[in-house]
């Protein structure tokens, strides 16, 4: 009978012993978990997002709206909000821009940025949303008859008067043609109003220059475009609004053998753009900073969500970037 307790006693000293092991082990992890969580490193008690905004776009795949994207990303991560896309296939398409808002507005959302190629085709639902309370942020081209609660993006009329300047001040640039991407065929976009009016106001007094537009149709072959002007017209410079179209535009040139009578003004900070630029085969590009205007998008509906003040127009600082400052980047890398 003695030794039976004794066996019990044992028995009882063990289990105590894994039980104060395991408790000291949970208590170690919650205490990890308790400062990783202040760090974000932590997922136990990670915060439930404060709230949801959608963002209503018919551009899923350019470079611009991936450097956009990563903007939105970080600023989403920072603020613990959810940002859903809600993806447009064809922003000229009212019935698809009226399903979006009204998935964004049964879905009790607390923010929507939209960012379509012409947000003035929403108009009517940026209202109505509007009059439920949901603030919606235009990004990219402005709304102003819209009511929306804010505008951000580049100011695109001061970006054109910087690439006109540009043009000016070279005395051999007699004809130019700027390149516009598809999304601007019905060219009724005001970014692209805005842009073309500003270049036209740095060179109108200028006499002899010819400057010639080219709207491109969606899947229009650019390289095929590009040789079709090259045959009827000699050209000193081509401008190109979009940084894939840049990217496309020199490449024609390379083939045909014409970078160094063709002088290039490319957009955006693209890698490859960079390069060309290092080499002098693009003499300058138009830079944006998409990344900027993505976390400004989701920092500036979060500001409106919990009613604090914030402007209704925001212009994001561009820069033209020419040689020299491409040859800079490396001493940032």
């Amino acid at each position: 009978m003695k030794k039976q307790r004794v066996r019990n006693f044992q028995f009882t000293k063990f289990i105590l012993a894994i039980l104060l092991i395991a408790l000291v082990s949970y208590i170690g992890f919650i205490t990890y978990q308790i400062r990783s969580s202040e760090t974000g490193a932590g997922t136990l008690f990670t915060q439930i997002p404060e709230q949801q905004y959608v963002i209503i776009t018919d551009d899923e795949e350019s470079y611009a709206h991936a450097t956009f994207m990563d903007g939105v990303s970080t600023a989403s991560e920072s603020l613990n909000v959810v940002v859903k896309i809600e993806p447009i296939e064809d922003g000229t398409n009212e019935d698809e821009i009226e399903d979006a808002f009204k998935a964004s507005m049964y879905a009790h959302v607390d923010g929507i940025v939209l960012k379509l190629a012409n947000n003035d085709r929403a108009e009517v639902y940026i209202k109505k949303s509007e009059e439920r309370g949901i603030p919606v942020v235009v990004v990219g081209n402005d709304s102003i008859t819209s009511e929306r609660s804010a505008y951000i993006g580049t100011n695109k009329y001061n970006l054109g008067l910087s690439v006109g300047e540009l043009i000016l001040s070279d005395e051999a640039a007699e004809n130019v043609l700027i390149v516009f991407d598809f999304d601007y065929t019905d060219k009724k976009g005001a970014a692209t109003n805005n842009y073309l009016n500003g270049f036209l106001s740095a060179i109108k007094e200028s006499d002899g220059r010819k400057i010639q537009t080219l709207f491109l149709e969606e899947n229009q072959r650019i390289e095929s475009t590009v040789k079709s002007v090259l045959d009827q017209d000699k050209l000193d410079y081509i401008i190109a609004t979009d940084p894939i179209n840049s990217l496309r535009v020199t490449k024609a040139l390379i083939d045909l053998n014409e970078i160094g009578n063709i002088k290039i003004i490319a957009s955006s900070q693209h890698p490859d753009i960079v390069n060309y630029l290092k080499k002098g085969t693009i003499v300058a590009s138009a830079v944006e900073d998409f990344q900027l205007i993505g976390s400004g998008a989701i920092q500036t509906i979060y500001e409106l969500g919990h009613q604090r003040s914030t402007s209704a127009y925001q212009a994001i600082p561009f820069k033209i970037m020419g040689q020299e400052t491409a040859g800079e980047l490396d001493d940032l890398e």
